[in-house]
């Protein structure tokens, strides 16, 4: 995932868990340096950016679960493969 802020973090758990230790034990202001990104850049990222990053990536996954429900709900309502090959994944 690219954040508004260009750095590209993974999306696993191991990444979030670790996004969410260096945002607690972080003071405000403060910088992390040397970050290795996922596309294997190391930056120097402050708490606000570390902040950003966990909060975009939550609106993408929210807008993820929402687009999955209305697939499903709409491959649900489908009544022929006409209908089914006409939804837009």
């Amino acid at each position: 995932m690219t954040t508004s802020d260009g750095l590209v973090f993974q999306t696993n758990a191991e990444t979030i868990i670790d996004v969410q230790s260096l945002i607690a034990s972080l003071p405000d202001g403060a910088v992390f340096e040397g970050y290795k990104n996922a596309d294997d850049t190391y930056n120097d990222i402050t708490k606000a950016q570390f902040e950003t990053a966990l909060a975009e990536g939550m609106q993408r996954k929210i807008a993820a679960f929402a687009k999955r429900k209305v697939l499903s709900e709409l491959v649900v309502a489908a009544k022929t493969k006409i209908e089914i090959d006409a939804i837009t994944w």
